[in-house]
């Protein structure tokens, strides 16, 4: 009758030790388990939902499929029960730049992820016309030019370490008979085209021992205002010159 008790003692206390372990089991299996929710929120330039972009994680934790949606009307798609560690995405839609975004997924947490899509170049409006301006209209007030697309007509001079859109020429004052540039001086990026370099003027005898070039232009880009600029910053003007004619002028 003991060995009965005792037996039946001894596999009630086995039962209670594998229950145990297996609950331990169970609440370690919980612990390594827990998950996130990302919710993406994408927008085009205008703060507009855009519905249809895709969504694609290139890098994932260990173990955790590669996520892929489609965000809907609302601009949204939400990946739940996704395993926390590092992920990148890459966003993108047909019409649209692409953009890359690293995010970092923490367990039992809901983390929302705006994502802002510049359109491309097929998909961008017509930009506004230059602003045609004048020296006068530049320095009287250049905050209001800052950044804008203008054109301007002035005097070309290029030579070593210069090239500029001028005021005016004005007789050099260190070889008879040469011209430098004068008044105010605009650093130009980009250079001209070769065809309209082609028709300036050449003055090979300089100070510097290099040849220079000048001319009347008409020359429209971008300007900047509010820094240095060209050689030795010794510009407070630069135009990034995207188109440029030239005018026909005698010296």
């Amino acid at each position: 009758m003991k060995n009965k008790i005792m037996y039946i003692i001894t596999g009630v206390v086995i039962f209670l030790l594998l229950m145990m372990t297996q609950g331990c089991l169970v609440s370690s299996t919980t612990s390594t388990t827990n998950v996130g929710t990302i919710r993406f929120l994408v927008t085009d330039s205008d703060g507009k939902f855009m519905q249809g972009a895709k969504v694609v994680s290139d890098l994932q934790p260990e173990g955790q499929p590669k996520l892929t949606g489609l965000t809907e009307a609302d601009g949204t798609v939400v990946f739940q029960n996704i395993r926390p560690g590092d992920y990148d995405f890459y966003i993108n839609r047909f019409d649209y730049n692409q953009t890359q975004i690293a995010f970092t997924a923490i367990n039992g947490r809901i983390a929302d992820v705006p994502v802002k899509l510049t359109p491309t170049s097929s998909s961008v409006t017509t930009p506004a016309l230059p602003i045609e301006i004048t020296f006068a209209e530049l320095t009287s007030d250049p905050d209001l030019y800052n950044g804008k697309t203008v054109t301007m007509t002035g005097y070309w001079f290029d030579g070593f370490e210069i090239e500029v859109l001028a005021e005016r020429l004005e007789p050099s004052s260190f070889a008879p008979g040469n011209v430098q540039p004068a008044g105010v001086k605009i650093w130009i990026r980009n250079g001209l085209p070769v065809n309209i370099s082609a028709q300036l003027y050449v003055q090979p005898k300089n100070a510097t021992g290099y040849p220079a070039h000048y001319g009347k232009v008409e020359i429209t880009g971008i300007l900047e205002y509010g820094s240095q600029y060209g050689h030795l910053n010794a510009y407070q003007y630069q135009l990034n010159a995207q188109t440029a004619q030239y005018i026909p002028w005698a010296p």
